[in-house]
């Protein structure tokens, strides 16, 4: 016996060796070991399993640009703690099934500012990620055996040894002259990295995309920056977006809208603001910011309160607060915006 002990300990010890591997480096810290994980806390994952272990009754939801608030701040704005599910990447419907979700962990939340904007309306945006996340932060067996989270790990591992930076991503900059003029002279119309980022967007919202380099696997050249312009700008263009509202995602806030009223719970839309060059080069040209005008107007008949600082209130931001064309710069901006945010829960 003593034998076969020994043979199943050689057997199953390197399995052993590899899942200790896996638990130091796969992204989420699920066991919550990892000392200096910082990029784990903007993980749906993480934000669903801290949640569920200590909700608070006032709750934000959305997408990346709703994801670095400092709870502190707002704490210390507000008067209040706040819980947060808003996480990188999120869709229209997962929000909203992620409220679902918090409600029935925590059936006391009594406040929820929830992001709505034309990206997450956006018919081709359509992510559902909520139920399988739902049974992996509940389930360690399901995430010790989910492939995917195994080869994130093993990245993140390879990432270590070569020195890569796995800190905390912080969205600032500093910018220059250089930013904003080309070598021989030229005064770009927006910074470049405000413009490319632009060029990665656009195809998200319209199919109509000819001549416009795409995928980027480069950085464009001073000329291409100027197409770019140009092509955003032609007014051959407008009105030639494939965008569309999703009438499904519309449909489910307005239902949201509903039974928060319904429950003694107050709603929160929130518009987040974009940089002047969004809603100039892309919006504007794509005829989004007319798609979203019945939106907004069908958000207020819920009842609920609407913050849309995208489209009827946009706040005066210049553009080196925002860090790309969607994401406040998160030292310079995000403080700002916070307060202008939470500051009427005073």
């Amino acid at each position: 016996m003593k034998r076969l002990i020994g043979k199943l300990s050689l057997f199953f010890l390197p399995v052993l060796l590899y899942f200790c591997v896996f638990i130091a480096f796969e992204p989420y810290n699920y066991f919550g070991i990892q000392k200096n994980n910082y990029t784990a806390q903007d993980q749906l994952i993480y934000r669903v399993r801290s949640f569920d272990s200590d909700p608070q009754n006032a709750l934000i939801l959305g997408d990346s640009r709703s994801a670095h608030f400092d709870l502190d701040l707002i704490e210390q704005i507000t008067g209040r703690p706040f819980s947060t599910l808003a996480f990188g990447g999120a869709g229209q419907k997962e929000i909203i099934d992620l409220l679902e979700h918090a409600l029935r962990q925590n059936p006391d939340i009594d406040t929820v500012y929830l992001e709505v904007s034309f990206y997450l309306l956006n018919e081709n945006y359509d992510r559902d990620r909520i139920s399988n996340i739902e049974t992996v932060t509940h389930n360690p067996f399901a995430f010790l055996t989910n492939f995917n989270y195994h080869l994130e790990a093993l990245n993140r591992l390879k990432m270590t040894l070569e020195g890569q930076y796995l800190g905390p991503e912080h969205e600032t900059a500093e910018y220059t002259e250089r930013d904003y003029t080309t070598a021989d002279g030229r005064t770009l119309p927006h910074r470049r990295q405000l413009l490319t980022y632009l060029h990665n967007v656009y195809p998200n919202l319209s199919s109509d995309r000819d001549g416009l380099p795409y995928p980027l696997t480069r950085e464009l050249t001073d000329d291409e920056l100027f197409s770019l312009y140009d092509f955003l700008t032609d007014p051959a263009r407008r009105d030639s977006s494939i965008y569309r509202i999703s009438e499904e995602h519309l449909v489910r806030l307005e239902q949201t809208a509903d039974y928060c009223q319904q429950h003694g719970i107050r709603l929160v839309f929130v518009l987040p603001p974009i940089a002047d060059a969004m809603r100039e080069l892309v919006c504007e040209p794509l005829g989004i910011d007319k798609a979203m005008q019945p939106v907004v107007e069908r958000l207020r008949a819920t009842g609920a309160e609407v913050r849309d600082f995208e489209w009827s209130d946009p706040p005066d931001f210049t553009e080196d607060l925002f860090f790309d064309g969607f994401h406040i710069d998160t030292e310079r901006g995000l403080p700002l915006y916070t307060e202008l945010l939470f500051g009427e829960e005073t």
